[in-house]
């Protein structure tokens, strides 16, 4: 399903859109886009250039979530409570088989 949506761009957003609109910008986010089967074309839209920008901050918030997540739950299973309980876990399983 496709959606046509209205955005207003602040100047400062227009500044960010211009930057992956040639050059570098464009040709690292041509290389984004390839790399996830996407295509930008010889001479992308503003809307072209739009939809693959949202899906790449889309990923990078996504991610930048994961890490959070993996990083909290590191910790949790690092703590010394965690450790502790462990430790009881392993001393049961070991008593329970013998020797």
């Amino acid at each position: 399903m496709t959606k046509r949506l209205s955005v207003t761009l602040s100047d400062d957003d227009e500044v960010a859109l211009a930057a992956f609109s040639t050059g570098a910008g464009r040709t690292t986010l041509r290389a984004w886009a390839a790399e996830r089967g996407l295509s930008l074309g010889h001479s992308p839209s503003e809307a072209a250039l739009l939809r693959v920008l949202v899906r790449a901050g889309a990923e990078a918030l996504q991610v930048q979530g994961m890490d959070a997540g993996y990083a909290a739950l590191a910790a949790e299973l690092t703590s010394s409570d965690s450790r502790e309980a462990r430790r009881r876990y392993v001393a049961r399983t070991d008593s329970a088989t013998g020797p």
